[in-house]
Parts: C-alpha cells; structure tokens; sequence
C-alpha cells in the first residue's frame, strides 16, 4: 500500500474505487492517484463495481456514466438503496440533464471530462473533508431529530437515510435553528471554498433532501430567494426574529 502523502492532508490512505471502462482513463489515474497516497480498486462495468463496492467497502467512488452494460446511473442508485458512500461522477456527459439526474440519484460531485487532475484532487478533498468530525448529541427540531454523534436523521420517529452532502447540510442548518444561512457559505462549509457562486448544486441537493424529509422537509426548510435557507423548528414564519447568517460569524 503507497505510503500517506502528507500533503494531500489524508489522516489515512483513502480506498478509492474508480469505475471506468477506458483502460487509459484508467491507467492516467492510477498514475496520479496512487502517489498521492490513495489505494485504488479499478473496474470497466457496472457489475464489477457494486461486487467491488461489496467486497472492498471504499471509501469513496469514481464514477463514469458510460459503461457497458450497467450504466453509471444504475450502479449509483443501487448503492444508494444501502449507502451514503460518497461518489464522485466523472463523465464525458456534460448537459445539464445529466448532471441533474446524478446529483438527484444522489452523487455527492459531478466533473466532467477531460479535467485537469489537480481539478480532480480538490474535489476528492472537497469531499472528503464533508466526512470529518461531527458535534455530539441529539437535536430535535420541530420534527425533525439530528443525532449528531453518530449522523442519523430521524422525522416523527422514522429514521431517514440521507447521502453525506444531505447530511452535512441539514446539520449545518440545524446549528443555525431559525436563522437564515446563505448560499454561499453553505457551499463553502458543505462543498468547499472552491463551490462559492455554484448554486444549481446546492438547489438540486436541497430538493433532494426535502423529498427525503417530506412534510417537514417542506414545511421546516424555507428558502429565502437570492440570499439562502433556513431551518425553522415550527409552523411560525421564518422572518420572526430570523437574520442572515455566514457561517463563521457567532450566533
């Protein structure tokens, strides 16, 4: 196994499963990959992918969408019937139709081909940083229950299973209970400093995890148009008492 690259700011080496049926695509990140401290698993299909996600538990995935048989698509929404292992789309598909249909099957990124693989590390670290530390407790919101040890989502009781971005976010909001956070400083704390200015990501995101969350996620997360979103406890207007929050500042 390739020693840690301290640079990379890894507390570990990360095992990396890359799903890609080009075998220079696949040779190009193994070579840039691997000395950067990352184990790699490769495979070409969709049926390799979920046997290798089975047997190996990466601890992240990238993913193509154009693959023979089993398409990417398909492989992301089967792991995501058991799994919030974060994956990274990495595709020739550039239309926004596709992006969309990943980030609502549930992918954490979308990158498009060709990239530059200094492009490619940042996302992985972007990634990556959304799985370290949690504050301990439960907190309870309206319906909503965050368990922030152990990053479960519980809505009247009913346990909700949420993929790591989604997580990530409804805690952010619940540290800020009836206060308006921003859209750039939620991209910033969730995707990264590098997000700044994405907002069709975190749009798409947040509609996903209102569906999840159902009633309460539609009647708890109010979006207040051009500035964020806020996390209420009840049915009273977010505007009594609420106020614009960047992450950072006290509260």
């Amino acid at each position: 196994m390739t020693a840690v690259d301290e640079g990379r700011g890894s507390a570990h080496v990360q095992r990396l499963l890359v799903v890609e049926d080009e075998p220079r695509a696949q040779r190009l990140l193994k070579a840039n990959l691997e000395p950067a401290g990352f184990a790699l698993r490769l495979v070409g299909t969709g049926e390799e992918a979920l046997a290798a996600f089975s047997e190996w538990a990466p601890d992240l995935i990238l993913l193509d969408l154009m693959l023979p048989g089993m398409s990417g698509l398909e492989v992301l929404a089967r792991i995501r019937e058991t799994s919030d292992v974060p994956v990274i789309i990495v595709s020739a598909k550039d239309q926004v139709a596709d992006k969309v249909a990943g980030l609502h099957l549930g992918a954490d990124d979308y990158l498009v081909k060709p990239y530059a693989i200094e492009e490619l590390l940042a996302r992985i670290d972007a990634v990556s940083r959304r799985q370290k530390g949690a504050s301990p407790g439960l907190r309870q919101v309206g319906a909503i229950t965050l368990d922030l040890r152990h990053h479960r989502v519980e809505v009247e009781g009913r346990e909700v299973v949420l993929s790591r971005t989604e997580y990530e976010l409804l805690a952010l909001l619940g540290r800020h209970v009836n206060r308006v956070v921003v859209a750039d400083a939620l991209l910033s704390e969730v995707w990264g400093p590098e997000y700044r200015g994405e907002y069709g990501i975190l749009h798409v995101t947040m509609s996903r995890l209102r569906k999840k969350l159902g009633k309460a996620g539609k009647t708890q997360i109010v979006t207040r148009p051009g500035v964020g979103y806020v996390l209420r406890e009840g049915q009273a207007d977010w505007a009594e008492g609420g106020e614009e929050l960047s992450v950072g500042e006290s509260e």
